[in-house]
């Protein structure tokens, strides 16, 4: 049971800042959105226990080093491109 409500609880976290995102036309330029999207999945990360965490954009890439762990910035593209190597 623990398991499930871990899986739904990433899942509803990445779906949310996924619509966060989507509905923010500026994306990570916007330094609220920047600011924001990186406390939520750091937050996710430290209650999950997971040392990296991912923010998915169109087109920025960057590596932040937070309390949490590292939070890689990729584009979709890219994401989807190396899912096999991101584990």
């Amino acid at each position: 049971m623990r398991n499930t409500q871990l899986a739904f609880g990433i899942l509803h976290a990445f779906f949310l800042s996924l619509f966060h995102f989507l509905a923010d036309r500026h994306g990570l330029n916007s330094q609220a959105t920047r600011t924001r999207e990186v406390r939520a999945l750091g937050s996710a990360m430290k209650e999950t226990k997971l040392p990296r965490g991912y923010i998915i954009t169109d087109n920025h890439k960057e590596i932040i080093t937070h309390k949490s762990g590292e939070i890689h910035i990729l584009p979709a593209a890219e994401f989807m491109a190396n899912t096999t190597d991101l584990y």
